[in-house]
């Protein structure tokens, strides 16, 4: 029977910054949200529509409620242009 080692962890870090850390690679880290973060990374400004078809197998409920998240999460920015019909987009937040 074999263990796995454990990997060190620094003991001076600061509690805080470690639950930070926790909280926002929790938030991050499901499949959607990665896929989401890389495309508007690559291509900057996109609408909604536009990204459900470059997200392959996502459903448009399951985008919507991304998309809400990482709006909530301040992981990217929704601008609604006041034209008919409604354009929306969406952009990664300056960090």
């Amino acid at each position: 029977m074999s263990s796995k080692p454990e990997l060190p962890w620094p003991s001076d870090i600061d509690p805080r910054v470690d639950a930070l850390v926790t909280e926002v690679i929790g938030r991050v880290a499901d499949k959607w949200t990665m896929l989401i973060l890389d495309l508007l990374a690559e291509q900057g400004e996109m609408r909604f529509t536009r990204i459900g078809r470059e997200v392959q197998g996502i459903s448009q409920k399951m985008l919507t409620q991304t998309l809400r998240q990482m709006e909530r999460d301040g992981l990217v920015v929704r601008t609604v242009h006041p034209v008919i019909p409604p354009r929306v987009e969406y952009r990664l937040t300056d960090l």
